[in-house]
């Protein structure tokens, strides 16, 4: 890697550490070599996982739609009208 390309490869991989908790951002501060502010980072004690992707807008949509439907079959179930009411937060 050249050491002036701002570690713009390894920032990718970070990212990715990060995002799967790996690592965290402990804090910043002033590089010796160049002068600039950089990010601190440090390991956890966690192997890295799949981070957990997010349900499309439309699923998300057709999922409350079923519920709601559900939840009108049976208007006497309350924990149906807990889920649906979840589901519409998550849209």
């Amino acid at each position: 890697m050249d050491y002036n390309d701002g570690g713009r490869d390894c920032m990718k991989r970070v990212s990715e550490l990060a995002a799967r908790g790996a690592i965290y951002e402990l804090g910043i501060r002033r590089c010796g070599v160049t002068g600039r502010e950089v990010t601190v980072w440090d390991l956890t004690d966690n192997l890295p996982v799949e981070p957990q992707t997010k349900t499309p807008k439309q699923q998300r949509v057709d999922d409350t739609l079923a519920a709601l439907q559900d939840a009108h079959a049976d208007k006497d179930n309350s924990l149906k009208w807990v889920r649906l009411r979840d589901l519409i937060k998550t849209i």
